[in-house]
């Protein structure tokens, strides 16, 4: 081989490898979920579990992910989507543990990224709150509960009283009573923890308490028979049903305003936010249906025909499924939230009223107000493991963070029971 020749394919050979070397790979994925959360952060053995990740590449190319799930198995890379666009992967562990997921990802070019730590998970089986631990007296009729983020206190809103009784949870005791508007019903804390929100439903007003001092801020004027509310994730938002009014209403939870009042037919009653911020679910006991409302636009994206007379309706954290409690048909509605379609219908007590999931996605509480009893559902199979006493006409209850307590409220004996371990 002449000099001219071999010096030619050298060059050339260079040439390649600095073009090869100059391909730019992907940056390791954003994570792209509410809350800043891949995916849970607890689960249970053999359930499946939804992660959502995304990888953005320099050359806006195709990309495509997998992961390393933490227990010896690595997902199939993913179909290939535009440079920034969520992926979905699903998982399930078999044995108790906590592992750590990895992604990596690619472009269409086959320039691959570096490992990323992402996510932990724990998977466990520890059981789940099964027996009455206390009762605690509150105030007359109380109707709703809601608890706060630390899970240090609960309030219970007592309607024929009109006040809340504040419930310090480490040694169950009723440290404070707000007074509010007339017939409180609807309660909910904001997601900081800095104001409970209760609805008025006689005095037409939201009552915001300041949970630093335990005393009414401010006061937000309604004008439709306000029953019940939910806050978004993102504490931008508050929605209340108005159901002798057939409406909704959308409060700015940053400067206590009503923006808006918007018709809803059906009789909404329950109301819940899914942890996504981007949809509302409400139970219309009329039509015995479920509407799903567009946070973006307020507007209605689907009606789900379920039970009779759906009372509220309980989306899971996991956004997996949620739950039409229907009273008059004595059973739950399971909703599949990806395609809003009920999958299974699971009977319970007499006359549910609402329900109460834990925070890991593993358990869900129904209360029923006839029964004076808690029906307990395994939600990866949707199946009832257990039947609960507790007081007379058990309406509302909440879960503590921890996943160790449950506390009912029961309208008709005046007090509150705790289900813990």
């Amino acid at each position: 081989m002449n000099r001219f020749l071999k010096t030619t394919l050298t060059l050339m050979t260079l040439f390649r490898v600095i073009i090869v070397g100059c391909q730019k790979k992907p940056t390791a994925p954003n994570i792209d979920i509410p809350n800043e959360q891949l995916g849970p952060e607890i689960g249970m053995p053999n359930s499946n579990y939804d992660f959502v990740v995304s990888a953005v590449d320099p050359d806006d190319e195709a990309v495509s992910v997998r992961l390393d799930w933490g227990d010896g198995i690595i997902s199939d890379w993913s179909s290939f989507v535009p440079s920034g666009q969520p992926i979905k992967l699903t998982h399930s562990w078999t044995n108790p543990g906590t592992y750590e997921i990895k992604v990596q990802a690619k472009d269409a070019s086959d320039a691959v990224s570096n490992w990323a730590i992402v996510h932990r998970i724990m998977i466990s089986d520890d059981g789940y709150p099964n027996r009455v631990i206390a009762t605690i007296p509150v105030g007359h009729h109380p109707l709703d509960i809601t608890a706060l983020p630390n899970g240090e206190y609960v309030y219970v809103a007592n309607r024929d009283d009109d006040n809340v009784s504040v419930i310090r949870t480490e040694d169950n005791t009723v440290i404070a009573t707000v007074p509010v508007g007339d017939a409180p019903d609807g309660i909910v804390a904001s997601p900081n923890g800095q104001y409970v929100y209760v609805v008025n439903r006689n005095g037409n007003s939201i009552s915001v308490i300041s949970t630093a001092t335990n005393t009414v801020e401010t006061t937000i004027p309604m004008s439709y028979g306000p029953i019940n509310i939910t806050v978004l994730p993102n504490g931008n938002y508050l929605y209340v049903t108005n159901g002798d009014y057939h409406s909704i209403t959308k409060v700015n939870a940053q400067n206590n305003t009503v923006e808006k009042t918007f018709p809803l037919s059906g009789g909404p009653v329950g109301i819940s936010a899914l942890h996504n911020n981007q949809y509302i679910y409400v139970s219309q006991w009329l039509s015995n249906s479920v509407a799903v409302i567009k946070t973006s636009n307020d507007s209605v994206v689907a009606t789900i025909s379920v039970g009779s007379s759906p009372w509220s309706v309980v989306p899971l954290q996991n956004g997996q499924y949620a739950y039409a409690i229907n009273r008059s048909s004595d059973n739950v509605s399971v909703i599949d939230i990806s395609n809003n379609t009920v999958i299974k219908t699971i009977p319970v007590g007499y006359g549910p009223v609402h329900a109460a999931p834990l925070h890991n996605s593993q358990y869900l509480y129904v209360f029923n107000n006839s029964n004076d009893n808690v029906t307990v559902i395994r939600t990866h199979d949707n199946t009832v493991v257990d039947t609960i006493p507790a007081g007379n006409g058990p309406c509302f209850g909440v879960a503590l963070r921890n996943n160790h307590y449950v506390y009912v409220v029961n309208e008709w004996s005046d007090n509150v029971t705790v289900i813990g371990r």
